[in-house]
């Protein structure tokens, strides 16, 4: 089986073996992130290479055919994971009809065991894989007990609800950006490419960054957002619609993004979007001039936010 080894550290230590932690990982919010800690402390102690093992696509991705919101993109992830210096190397495994179906005997013996090296395991509670989600904690526990080191990190809560990805996206699909914070531990960002729109908003002076969006993501409308630009490492403050532009073609996603005061050429460049706060829902317009003042008055309210705005 081909797996992608996308190596995150500069670090060349001679490591005895992995320690692993599976699973999607969608948003890495802070329940992740107390795994990987786990994961990270028990690695250092006993030389081990911190390793992440995900899947692309993501499996509900796969079995919902294109109709899955996701929290981040591949690419979200990997930064991430890199910035805060996470793990030292994402093995990244294609998610097919083969994988699907594959045993939780198969997946831990030939893939974490004998291919991977794997000397310790970290998930979490309600941790399942293999096919029918056969393979469990007891199972894992079994399968380990005497020569691997295993261990399920119990679930975190805030205001005594879960913290989960399915949670996150919940809120996000509620524009509450305050407890997609609390949940992800920071505020919610995406990144991706500037690409070429249709330059109508460039027509009317006030042009926009088409920042390209690889999947589908739950948040829909018009927000304050920083910008930042991951070429060049330049901050911008700026106007985002996120949504269908159901006045246009109301065909596809998009992000949007007016940057204030500044007219670069930013085509090719990479941006990461930061969602500060809502400042109304996606209308459709009976007439593109209504659509023309209502972006200028959004740009209008959302320039004088940021004059009193603190990061």
């Amino acid at each position: 089986m081909y797996f992608t080894h996308l190596n995150l550290s500069l670090a060349s230590n001679e490591f005895d073996g992995r320690a692993i932690t599976i699973g999607s990982f969608d948003g890495l919010h802070v329940g992740h992130v107390k795994i990987i800690n786990a994961l990270n402390e028990h690695a250092k102690a006993h030389n081990l290479k911190r390793t992440l093992v995900t899947f692309n696509p993501l499996p509900p991705e796969y079995f919902k055919k294109g109709s899955f919101d996701r929290v981040m993109s591949l690419r979200d992830k990997l930064d991430y994971l890199k910035t805060h210096d996470l793990v030292d190397e994402v093995i990244l495994i294609p998610f097919s009809q083969g994988m699907a179906t594959i045993t939780a005997e198969s997946f831990l013996n030939d893939i974490l065991l004998d291919t991977l090296e794997m000397k310790a395991l970290f998930v979490g509670k309600d941790f399942r894989f293999g096919h029918k989600a056969q393979g469990d904690i007891e199972f894992l526990s079994n399968a380990l007990k005497d020569d691997y080191h295993f261990r399920a990190i119990e679930d975190l809560e805030q205001d005594n609800i879960r913290v989960s990805s399915t949670k996150i996206r919940e809120f996000l699909a509620n524009n509450d950006l305050v407890l997609a914070e609390q949940f992800l531990g920071r505020r919610y960002s995406l990144i991706g490419k500037v690409v070429y729109g249709n330059q109508l908003a460039r027509t009317w002076g006030m042009p926009t960054i088409n920042v390209h969006l690889k999947h589908h993501f739950p948040l829909r409308g018009v927000f304050n957002v920083i910008a930042d630009n991951l070429c060049t490492g330049k901050r911008y403050y700026g106007t985002a619609n996120m949504g269908m532009r159901p006045t246009i073609d109301g065909k596809k996603l998009s992000l949007e993004v007016h940057l204030h005061n500044t007219n670069e050429n930013l085509y090719g460049d990479h941006f990461k979007i930061t969602f500060i706060n809502k400042i109304r829902d996606e209308i459709k317009f009976n007439a593109l001039e209504d659509l023309r003042k209502q972006i200028e008055h959004d740009i209008t309210n959302s320039s004088t936010f940021f004059k009193d705005f603190s990061e």
